[in-house]
């Protein structure tokens, strides 16, 4: 398989928010985890973290992350040949459903290997029973299929808490709880949006879903509204979810020819970016602004990941 295909299949540009959730995650689970208590964490400069520790856990989020757009691929074959046909490497038949099974298995065992030795094996368990539960077919289910993919970035937030705090003890310590919830919630909010690509263009449900999704750069400010980190980061949030919101009238865009991007489409991208600031803040609401700036490195790395994508003529 060519590095070219390899890439294409498991999603590249897109690779940097899945990491962003299991970093926001760990670290603020060394915040918490060197007094063990729900109390305010620890300063920045004596976080328990380790660097074994933190690798570990990212190369198991890129790997599920693979795992889950490689499998997705092989579920979605005979679809993706009908509706976007050419696009995908098994619809062009670049790689056959063998190879994209045996890529699978491999990302699958070394991710496995890797949580084992991280002792977060358990937790990856949990994420990949959501990942082929969604791509096995819960994703056809209009709700349930919008919390199962949700549930997936849940779990991805919690490899990073799971490798420095006990699963079990997860409701012990409130906030890591609401944002792995929250993340997940997010998430769902952006699946139903992408929904919206298969059907007819109509600009209402899209603005509403953004509307509600807009809430989350809002609602990040109230528990450290005094924060000025916080405050700069809630608002790059909310302008690029609101830049979401400029839709061209159905006629306008009917008129532009089918080969336009679904102005849902649009909208995802918005969402999932807004997925860097939404941990972000998490961090900047702990004081915790040295691994927020690893996060803003993932949103310069995920943009000229993406720009060379484009310019090479690969679909996004």
């Amino acid at each position: 398989m060519r590095p070219r295909t390899f890439f294409e299949l498991v999603r590249l540009p897109l690779t940097p928010t899945a990491l962003a959730d299991s970093l926001a995650g760990y670290f603020l689970a060394c915040a918490y985890a060197a007094p063990l208590t729900p109390e305010p964490p620890v300063k920045e400069m004596s976080l328990p973290w380790s660097f074994q520790g933190l690798v570990l856990t990212l190369a198991v989020s890129v790997l599920s992350y693979w795992l889950g757009m490689v499998t997705n691929d092989f579920f979605d074959r005979e679809k993706d040949r009908q509706a976007i046909q050419s696009r995908r490497p098994l619809a062009r038949g670049e790689v056959s459903a063998r190879q994209a099974l045996a890529l699978a298995a491999a990302l699958g065992a070394a991710a496995a290997l890797m949580a084992w030795a991280g002792g977060i094996l358990h937790v990856f368990a949990l994420l990949l029973l959501a990942i082929l539960l969604y791509n096995g077919g819960g994703k056809k289910l209009p709700v349930l299929g919008n919390v199962l993919m949700g549930s997936c970035r849940s779990f991805n937030f919690l490899l990073g808490t799971a490798a420095k705090i006990p699963l079990a003890s997860l409701l012990n310590f409130p906030f890591l709880a609401f944002a792995a919830a929250f993340t997940g919630l997010y998430v769902a909010l952006v699946t139903a949006l992408s929904r919206l690509e298969d059907r007819p263009y109509h600009p209402q449900p899209i603005a509403r879903l953004v509307v509600i999704l807009l809430s989350a750069p809002v609602g990040l400010l109230l528990g450290s509204w005094r924060n000025p980190f916080v405050w700069g980061n809630s608002l790059l949030f909310f302008a690029v979810l609101f830049r979401a919101l400029k839709l061209p009238a159905p006629e306008t865009w009917a008129a532009a020819g089918t080969g336009q991007l679904h102005p849902a489409a649009g909208a995802v991208r918005a969402g999932l970016t807004g997925l860097y600031f939404l941990n972000a803040g998490y961090l900047h609401s702990h004081g915790l602004w040295a691994p927020a700036c690893l996060i803003y490195g993932l949103v310069v790395l995920g943009w000229l990941w993406k720009r060379l994508w484009v310019q090479s003529g690969l679909p996004f």
